[in-house]
């Protein structure tokens, strides 16, 4: 018979096994949801390229200059980014680069490289966000970081930097997981999650993962042997 994505679910004893199985979802182009968990969108790494890349869209708003101070690579010391903000709004010269690195000579070598991102991205913003994503990963991120792979993914779906952002804030959180195909956002999708999240819900077909010692069971001991057994009850 044949099923569709949602009726699938992947269950796992810890949180850390997720990410493995993430992995592996993206390699084969299975659309999957990682429920229970905060929305990648929170993780470090991809506040700090969207928040460069709302800066790089609108440089003369205040508050996009200042999202970019709040997040790698270009945050100063909280006694610095103080005279920034205080500089910003006092300040006819406003968001000029070169002028408050002269009012904040403390912030000048931050604020330096923050103008030479801001040249050297300046001519990509025509191309298709997957290409300014991919260079922004080269140049400040890292090559295995998860959460930019499932943004360039989703950004390979959009053609410019603002439809990109529509997408985002538009879109609902089980749009943000992607098949490896080209065409529309998934409507189903596997649901990746742990057995304690997986309470009280019901699938057509599970796989519960990495039933073995140190994992399901993660705690082998006695004292600790029976909770793991109704935990894997849950599962089943």
């Amino acid at each position: 018979h044949t099923r569709s994505f949602g009726d699938f679910a992947v269950l796992v004893r810890t949180g850390q096994q997720i990410d493995i199985l993430e992995q592996c979802f993206l390699q084969e182009g299975l659309p999957y949801c990682v429920m229970g968990q905060t929305s990648f969108l929170d993780k470090p790494g991809i506040r700090q390229a969207l928040a460069f890349l709302r800066y790089m869209m609108q440089p003369e708003q205040p508050l996009r200059f200042l999202q970019v101070l709040e997040a790698e690579p270009f945050s100063p010391p909280q006694s610095v980014r103080h005279k920034l903000r205080q500089q910003l709004f006092t300040n006819p010269a406003g968001t000029d680069l070169r002028v408050l690195a002269e009012l904040v000579p403390e912030a000048m070598t931050l604020l330096q490289a923050l103008a030479a991102a801001v040249e050297r991205y300046r001519p990509l913003l025509a191309e298709p966000p997957s290409v300014v994503l991919h260079h922004w990963q080269a140049d400040y991120g890292d090559a295995e970081d998860i959460d930019l792979a499932h943004l360039q993914r989703l950004a390979e779906r959009t053609t410019s930097l603002p439809a990109l952002f529509d997408l985002l804030l538009f879109g609902k959180e089980a749009d943000y997981e992607y098949t490896g195909r080209s065409g529309p956002l998934p409507v189903e999708a596997v649901k990746i999650m742990t057995i304690h999240a997986a309470k009280g819900l019901e699938f057509a077909v599970v796989f519960v993962c990495g039933v073995e010692e140190g994992l399901l069971p993660v705690h082998a001991h006695d004292a600790a042997l029976d909770e793991e057994r109704r935990l894997f009850y849950v599962g089943l």
